[in-house]
């Protein structure tokens, strides 16, 4: 039996427009739901219970997916690493450019700069082969709330990188979209308050996943 379950902010607004009475047989209905345990439902309770159901079995398929997908991915020894194309024609070292053209003598500096011209662009290339994966959603959420960061702020960034292909800007193509959360959204109005973690009482586990904190036995 699952130690822990998911609940979403933005379902917890229902507590909201309900009382104190029929939120007490709301989480006991989701408590009953999650340790198997039958209980019959007034006909109020059960409509607002119908919502939280359905987004426990989308979650409850979705981690499904991800331990299938981690175990395939640990069975090949982890992500595919980037493959290196063998047909690709290697420039030989020590050859010249242009046999006919006599070489001029070239200089202790003129010798070092271009070792170091040679370095920064075998650099470079490596740096061009790393392939960037756009996150979902919700790994940009989770991030954001591990942080102590607002859901708005996380979709808020999502989609406006999202729509211009991940590109800052500037233009620049994103390669670590964590630093940029960090370095342009990470700012004190994005924040979540210490009034609303308490009153939502909804911190992340070390799944990943957005835990309410309730736990079965």
């Amino acid at each position: 039996m699952k130690k822990s379950l998911i609940l979403h902010l933005d379902s917890l607004l229902i507590l909201d427009e309900i009382s104190d009475e029929q939120a007490g047989k709301l989480f006991k209905a989701i408590k009953n739901y999650h340790s198997n345990s039958i209980n019959e439902l007034d006909e109020i309770t059960k409509l607002i219970f119908i919502p939280f159901k359905n987004q426990f079995v989308r979650d409850e398929e979705k981690y499904i997916n991800i331990c299938n997908k981690n175990k395939t991915n640990g069975l090949k020894g982890g992500r595919p690493k980037t493959q290196v194309n063998p047909n690709e024609p290697k420039k030989a070292n020590g050859l010249i450019e242009n046999p006919n053209e006599p070489k001029k003598a070239d200089s202790k500096n003129d010798s070092d700069s271009k070792s170091e011209n040679k370095n920064d662009n075998k650099n470079n290339k490596k740096n061009d082969n790393k392939i960037f994966t756009p996150p979902t959603l919700e790994e940009v959420k989770i991030y954001f709330l591990e942080n102590n960061y607002s859901e708005t702020a996380a979709k808020k960034m999502f989609d406006y990188y999202s729509v211009a292909n991940w590109h800052d800007s500037k233009g620049n193509k994103i390669k670590n979209w964590k630093q940029k959360a960090q370095s342009v959204w990470f700012k004190d109005e994005n924040k979540i308050s210490e009034q609303q973690i308490l009153k939502s009482q909804v911190i992340v586990s070390d799944t990943g996943a957005i835990d309410f904190g309730f736990k079965t036995k």
